[in-house]
């Protein structure tokens, strides 16, 4: 596939990032506190400003949110102590003023003032710090998590009844209670934020709290038409060449994280059980030294607007990612679980939670599909750089977050097509078989396994002792084998005709010699193996279904650094190796806008409508 212009790096902040309060770290306390516990039943009460997207940005590099992006319906307060552990009652408003007033600076408006009761019990700790849940999606444990629990958890979904949840957005500061620069996770405050009266709050300045929303928004932009046909060469009845021509049905991103940090997670390496370890965070220092050479560079840290450009997400930590679609799910029972989400051409079509967009004479953004806005908002998605190049760990294109176009092939000039448009090509040679019989009996002349004589002389011929199939998990062990690939498979040893009772291979016979011996049901996964060695693969187009992956370009994408030249020099295959932090992902609270104006090359096989969509690994 090629595509000439992808502008997945061009992104854009569509909400706003965390706050670091105004206060200072000589810290005097409030009335009704000593040695910074409480010395009875109160209320104290604090001026709170909530931050949100201005009304019109006036730099390029921000973009407004919709008004169903924006709109607040509730708002959580969670205090904790200098220790981090909840202190004080959690505070709910149910009714928000969503009204929008001047901010910090011309990409920071706050959208709700108020003042907030911090109800305090005897024995208490004064809180030294808040989280502000914007629509959160569950309250279950908000009031009684720690903050260091706060970021070990996980939720799932990015919008709920209430709208889109939010919370505190994260980014590297100093913080004013430990006077260190690290993630600045909560906002402090300050005991001059602490009134016994609500009027002198509310005469006293707001706390001001900036939030972040936990979903990125994904696009996609294809000028109609601009799907290359594909010709490739027949070989039986009538010869010539055949015209492949995909028509997108859907798309959606795929290869996304199944779960979500409630607050931005940076570590540079998990704990025991795989999750991220805030113990393990890394120092603005360190961070910074990641990105050092790299197209991040040190501007992913953006304090003056109270926010980031990264962030770990739960996939980060994984140490493995499938290979080939067998390691999710070979579809002969055999299915394994994966830090991210790899749809089927079946979720896209069909299922309510997985449905794509529906492709409309050239999908555009502004597309009516089974997602009216065009827009997917998909949760946080990022992979350590290490396992993107460490062979080891899996195919490199199914540890980054990606956008499928999912469609089917339709077809010109072939014979004898299979009814269902299912279809199989020989990518070795750029042969195309219209169908089972014509693919299977190509193969057959492949073949010099079996013979119908313990001589060797006559190889087995009748079709049908044979299948073209994907080779199951005995006959491939542990070799990767590429999902669209299906092979020449013996599946028929009681057929009614004679050829079928004796067919012989080249084997160890009991008395130990090599000669050609009987094919039992004990030694078929041998023959199996020997007849795919022999006659290759064939890539299956099962009713025509294939799809095109794009990889998501984060930050500063620079195609010289990613792509390589393929075999017959053509700039089509990602240089893994060189890939730079950063350069691939999808983080939280930002826009992707992809762009194509053309593509080219033959999609990708599916073997079955619900067989996973594992990207292969150099095609881009």
């Amino acid at each position: 596939m090629k595509i000439s212009k992808l502008l997945a790096g061009t992104m854009s902040v569509f909400a706003l990032a965390a706050g670091l309060a105004s206060c200072s770290s000589e810290q005097v306390e409030p009335n009704g506190f000593e040695n910074g516990v409480a010395k009875y039943d109160q209320t104290h009460f604090m001026k709170v400003a909530v931050a949100s997207p201005a009304g019109a940005f006036s730099r390029a590099d921000f973009e407004d949110g919709t008004a169903d992006e924006s709109t607040v319906n509730q708002l959580v307060f969670v205090f904790y102590d200098n220790q981090g552990q909840p202190t004080a009652t959690m505070q709910t408003f149910a009714e928000v003023d969503n009204e929008f007033q001047p901010g910090t600076n011309d990409n920071v408006t706050k959208f709700w003032t108020s003042v907030v009761p911090v109800n305090m019990v005897q024995g208490q700790n004064m809180p030294t710090y808040v989280m502000c849940y914007v629509n959160p999606i569950n309250l279950d444990g908000l009031g009684t998590y720690s903050l260091q629990e706060i970021q070990k958890s996980t939720v799932q979904a990015v919008q709920g009844a209430r709208g889109f949840a939010m919370c505190n957005s994260v980014y590297y500061g100093q913080d004013p209670v430990t006077g260190l620069t690290g993630p600045m996770l909560a906002t402090p405050i300050n005991a001059s934020n602490l009134f016994t009266s609500r009027d002198a709050a509310a005469a006293a300045p707001s706390l001001d709290i900036y939030v972040e929303r936990y979903a990125a928004k994904i696009g996609l932009t294809l000028a109609a038409g601009d799907i290359q046909p594909v010709t490739v060469g027949q070989v039986g009845k009538g010869d010539g060449e055949v015209t492949l021509n995909f028509t997108p049905t859907f798309w959606r991103p795929n290869a996304i994280c199944e779960n979500l940090y409630p607050t931005k997670a940076f570590g540079t390496q998990a704990d025991a059980t795989g999750a991220f370890d805030p113990l393990n965070t890394p120092s603005l220092d360190v961070m910074n030294g990641l990105f050092n050479g790299t197209t991040l560079g040190a501007g992913w840290n953006d304090p003056t607007n109270f926010r980031c450009y990264w962030a770990c997400s739960p996939s980060y930590f994984a140490n493995e990612y499938p290979f080939v679609s067998d390691d999710v799910d070979d579809l002969e029972g055999n299915t394994k679980d994966y830090s991210i989400k790899y749809f089927t051409y079946n979720d896209i079509d069909h299922s309510e939670d997985y449905k794509g967009v529906a492709w409309n004479n050239g999908f555009t953004t502004s597309n009516t599909g089974a997602n009216a806005s065009g827009y997917f908002y998909s949760r946080e998605t990022t992979t350590n750089i290490a396992a993107i190049r460490n062979e080891e760990t899996g195919n490199p294109a199914a540890a980054v977050a990606s956008v499928v176009i999912v469609g089917k092939y339709g077809v010109t000039g072939a014979d004898d097509l299979s009814a269902d448009g299912t279809f199989y090509v020989d990518g070795n040679n750029n042969v195309f078989y219209a169908n089972e019989s014509s693919a299977k009996s190509a193969m057959i002349e492949r073949q010099n396994v079996l013979f119908t004589d313990n001589q060797g002389t006559t190889p087995a011929t009748n079709p049908t002792l044979f299948s073209i199939k994907h080779p199951s998990k005995a006959v491939r062990g542990d070799r990767n084998v590429v999902g669209r690939y299906v092979t020449l498979q013996l599946t028929n040893l009681t057929g009614d005709e004679a050829q079928a009772s004796t067919l012989y291979f080249w084997g160890t016979g009991e008395d130990g010699h090599n000669a050609y011996i009987p094919v039992t049901e004990e030694n078929l996964t041998t023959v199996n193996q020997l007849l795919w060695n022999m006659t290759g693969n064939l890539e299956m187009y099962y009713q025509g279904l294939a799809f095109y992956n794009i990889p998501v370009h984060h930050l500063n994408w620079e195609d010289a650094k990613c792509l390589k030249e393929d075999e017959n020099g053509l700039t089509k295959m990602y240089n893994w190796n060189n890939m730079p932090i950063g350069a691939l992902g999808v983080v939280r609270n930002h826009v992707y806008n992809i762009e194509v104006s053309s593509i080219t090359g033959r999609a990708t096989g599916l073997r079955s409508d619900i067989q996973p969509i594992v990207p292969p690994e150099n095609r881009c």
